[in-house]
């Protein structure tokens, strides 16, 4: 495993320049990314107030508290005015109430709100699922902040709503494009939209190296991935760079009434992915691609991978001066060794599920017997 990094820590390599101390006021802020924005907001020298149920965790002694659910308005409103902030931070918003909500507690307050999104609102995303009309011609890559989003809303609602004691409940009612709207066209309040790609890095609570890390750890001889996930192109960041591209758009007025993507320049192929993680680990195996017919059934991935999700990242970059303070190797390497220290609790059959390497040896005997 790779020498002790320090991943909580994001070392500046230089004195980054802010327009002025800004008072920031923070939904949430103390899981992922949310962690690290607040490490970069830190960094620079403003105030900030985290606003949620369960304290400041990392950051006791270096931010102000104030505990309340985002959900009760009363509660939300009250801490707002005491806050009395020049930017709220949304960190968590996840359906079109909390945006509702939001606003009713910023306006007359709050001159600006930051609110995170996602790429999933553009239209690649939908034909990615399959969802929007000729999902078989792809939007064109990289996609900028003015392409086209989904006309399908609610990308994951199914036909019959799920039970109300399901806890992935809410996702009947995710979608980013309606908080979007909400928050770039409310006459009092200046918006500021921030879409994010697939985020990596320690404390990741969906542990998205782990399929591929856990096989280098288990040292398997080879690690199969089917023909078009492996050619499959995605926007990445780590998350440390994201929480700085975030604290950024806080920082500069040039940031209200915009939407930015946030992203590497480079979008890797699962197949680079996999090659950078097994480089940073020493893994001897190879990589296997597998057809249609040779890919064992946990490993088949059912998206429509001729859509690439790739960004253009240039408006950031060129507008607020967005570089990432971390190198890919480096980031690469501090979440190699925060997921093999933290692996994620899973039961003993999902693990057998999702690590089927029995499966997975049929397949490579029939290659060796074929070469």
């Amino acid at each position: 495993m790779p020498v002790n990094s320090e991943y909580n820590i994001l070392p500046l390599t230089r004195q980054w320049r802010k327009e002025a101390s800004v008072k920031v006021f923070v939904i949430g802020g103390t899981r992922f990314i949310g962690m690290f924005t607040v490490q970069a907001l830190l960094q620079m020298e403003h105030e900030v107030t985290l606003f949620n149920r369960s304290g400041p965790k990392l950051f006791e002694g270096k931010v102000e508290w104030i505990e309340g659910d985002r959900n009760n308005v009363d509660q939300l409103t009250r801490a707002v005015k005491v806050s009395a902030p020049d930017v709220i931070l949304d960190m968590i918003p996840i359906v079109e109430k909390h945006a509702e909500l939001l606003l009713k507690a910023a306006r007359g307050v709050v001159p600006r709100i930051v609110t995170i999104s996602s790429m999933d609102v553009y239209r690649a995303y939908g034909k990615l699922l399959g969802i929007e009309p000729e999902p078989d011609t792809p939007e064109d890559t990289p996609f900028n902040e003015e392409s086209p989003v989904r006309s399908v809303l609610y990308p994951y609602r199914g036909p019959e709503p799920r039970s109300e004691d399901d806890p992935s409940r809410i996702m009947d009612d995710y979608d980013k494009i309606p908080i979007e709207n909400m928050i770039m066209n409310d006459p009092d309040v200046k918006g500021t939209v921030l879409r994010l790609p697939i985020v990596y890095g320690p404390w990741d609570g969906q542990h998205r190296m782990f399929e591929f890390l856990k096989r280098m750890m288990d040292n398997r001889p080879a690690i199969l991935i089917k023909e078009e996930y492996a050619h499959w192109r995605t926007s990445r960041g780590y998350v440390a760079d994201i929480g700085h591209g975030i604290a950024l758009a806080i920082s500069s007025d040039k940031a209200a009434g915009e939407v930015f993507n946030i992203a590497s320049e480079t979008a890797l192929s699962t197949m680079e992915w996999v090659q950078l993680i097994g480089k940073a680990v020493g893994w001897k195996g190879e990589i296997i691609i597998t057809g249609p017919e040779s890919t064992p059934a946990h490993l088949d991935i059912q998206m429509n991978t001729r859509q690439h999700l790739f960004a253009d990242s240039k408006k950031i970059r060129e507008l607020l001066g967005y570089s990432e303070p971390v190198s890919q190797a480096q980031g690469i390497l501090r979440t190699i060794e925060w997921e093999s220290e933290n692996q994620p609790s899973l039961p003993e059959e999902r693990l057998a599920e999702m690590f089927d390497y029995a499966s997975e040896d049929e397949v490579l005997r029939k290659v060796k017997v074929e070469s």
